[in-house]
């Protein structure tokens, strides 16, 4: 998916997802893998809560109890799909990859803290989280895919500056992947801070895929296109929302 050459030439890599699917965190947790095989050492960034930046490196049981009791279960607007059960996995695994490589993964979470999340800008606070960290290696970052934009997109126009454009000014080797996709079915959220009836459904996404890229493939998007590349993921299917049984680690 993303070769030896492509991870060295960039220090940051911000991948953009679409909340609410089975296939995104898994493509994302291939990634990583991939990239610890191939690289000395990774940093790896998430748009969740810097709240629960102290659980990764737990025990794999220790981890699932934290991260069950955390608040984001039960906050009005946190079900968006990043609380679903596809986006516990990857969490999950990522933090069991951290016990086996401590020296030679770094996991950070660089979204605003929970008490504080209708106080603070979103991207800046996320782009000081990534920019004050240590990073070691390449860094990967996994946030929706708006906050991976690398480039002027004209449906969001100003004063709205995303993560990704504020990291290629602070990095001019920073880039941006989309993961396209083929069209299925997404969980979303409805509701802002303002208008607090959140609904949560799932619906039918159509295909979102630029450069007709094939399954697996890496292609560079034209420049009128807010990200550098897109990486297609094939068709998407909506993931529910995890439940833990008695708080205490994932549901069978």
């Amino acid at each position: 998916m993303l070769n030896r050459e492509f991870l060295q030439t960039h220090s940051y890599i911000a991948i953009g997802e679409q909340h609410g699917t089975n296939e995104m965190p898994k493509v994302f947790g291939t990634i990583v893998g991939a990239a610890l095989n191939e690289l000395s050492k990774i940093s790896v960034f998430l748009e969740f809560t810097s709240d629960l930046n102290p659980i990764f490196g737990l025990s794999k049981r220790d981890f699932l109890e934290k991260l069950a009791a955390s608040p984001i279960f039960e906050l009005e607007g946190f079900d968006d799909g990043r609380i679903s059960q596809s986006m516990i996995t990857l969490l999950t695994e990522l933090n069991d990859l951290k016990c086996q490589n401590p020296n030679k993964l770094s996991i950070r979470c660089m979204d605003v803290p929970l008490a504080e999340r209708y106080e603070l800008d979103h991207e800046e606070y996320m782009f000081s989280q990534v920019t004050s960290s240590k990073l070691i290696g390449t860094g990967l970052i996994f946030a929706g895919n708006v906050h991976a934009q690398t480039r002027e997109d004209k449906e969001c126009p100003p004063p709205y500056y995303p993560l990704g454009r504020k990291l290629k000014d602070h990095d001019k080797s920073t880039t941006s992947v989309l993961l396209a996709h083929d069209g299925g079915t997404i969980r979303c959220i409805s509701g802002t801070p303002d208008n607090p009836n959140f609904e949560t459904r799932v619906e039918e996404a159509n295909r979102m895929c630029f450069a007709n890229s094939t399954v697996g493939e890496l292609n560079p998007l034209a420049n009128e296109y807010p990200w550098d590349y897109e990486l297609n993921v094939g068709k998407i299917s909506a993931s529910p929302k995890m439940e833990f049984k008695q708080k205490q680690g994932l549901k069978r």
